[in-house]
């Protein structure tokens, strides 16, 4: 990921996996081509590129397999189940 377009995810508050998780789409469903496309142009402003663009797609789905591993976490083990909050890295490829 360019550091522009993680500069823009920092600026639009998409700090935490969590965030991202729930900033388009619904954990568990299939995301919808054209929501992630507007939600991907204006996360990613103007100089949007496609790899930037694939990036963000793979925090998104990354983002939901966590939030599902939580849930899944709290339903079967719900004293094991502690708040993680995992900050993005400026390092992300």
């Amino acid at each position: 990921m360019t550091d522009r377009a993680f500069q823009n995810l920092v600026q639009n508050n998409l700090d935490t996996m969590g965030k991202i998780a729930f900033s388009v789409g619904q954990p568990g469903h299939p995301l919808d081509a054209a929501e992630f496309t507007a939600f991907a142009q204006n996360t990613l402003g103007a100089m949007i590129n496609q790899a930037d663009t694939a990036v963000l797609k793979r925090l998104v789905f990354e983002g939901h397999i966590m939030v599902l591993g939580q849930l899944r976490e709290l339903v079967t083990d719900p004293n094991a189940a502690a708040s993680r909050k995992l900050l993005l890295n400026a390092n992300i490829e």
